[in-house]
């Protein structure tokens, strides 16, 4: 799957973290004042690629405020890249022989409405995503394209929810020529927002390839 199905992909777990904290990202700080906080969500990808006819795994970690406008999604393992989504806008890149390289424009553009649609649709400010029309799933939901332009892009996606606390645990993506991506959240915290270099495009660095804050 190339860059716009994955980062599909990336928005719906980017709304995930949102349904998992709750629509109210601000807790009380040690002087009684309101501090604002994030989500950080430490995510595993298994991705199928049938040229490849192989599973490649990967380790992300998402960082999302509670309006699912603000998103940071980073894979740590076995590669880098760092996509962030603020503003509206989608900024991406990718580390090339220890360097950040940023992806192109248009790639960014496309990527980013999708990315903020997706978010909005699994934090409850969107029922169903644009283009897409909603089939009934065992524990969770399951959108499949309306037209034929982008079921060529995307078979279907398929969200899947615990049992017992009802909060997403599972994102599918299914591509019309086989490959598809699965993300599984495997924890999930509130940390302050500090001064916002979460969604600084600027400041790539944040996290270690171990997935630690530096």
């Amino acid at each position: 799957m190339g860059v716009f199905v994955k980062l599909v992909v990336a928005a719906c777990c980017a709304g995930a973290s949102v349904l998992l904290n709750g629509a109210d990202a601000k807790g009380a700080g040690a002087s009684g004042k309101k501090a604002e906080t994030v989500s950080l969500a430490r995510i595993s990808q298994k991705k199928y690629v049938g040229i490849m006819d192989g599973t490649l795994e990967s380790k992300i970690i998402l960082v999302a405020d509670s309006s699912g406008k603000n998103v940071r999604w980073q894979v740590v393992s076995p590669y880098e890249s760092v996509s962030i989504l603020k503003g509206g806008v989608l900024y991406a890149f990718e580390k090339i022989d220890g360097k950040w390289v940023e992806v192109n424009s248009a790639v960014r553009e496309r990527a980013g409405k999708v990315f903020e649609m997706v978010a909005d649709m699994l934090a409850g400010r969107r029922k169903t995503p644009e283009g897409f029309v909603a089939k009934d799933a065992k524990d969770g939901a399951q959108y499949v394209p309306e037209s034929e332009a982008l079921a060529k892009v995307v078979a279907k996606i398929s969200v899947f929810k615990n049992r017992e606390t009802g909060a997403v645990s599972k994102v599918r993506m299914d591509a019309p020529d086989g490959d598809w991506t699965e993300l599984s959240l495997e924890s999930v915290e509130k940390i302050p927002l500090g001064n916002g270099d979460f969604f600084d495009a600027s400041k790539l660095d944040i996290f270690k390839k171990s997935g630690k804050e530096k």
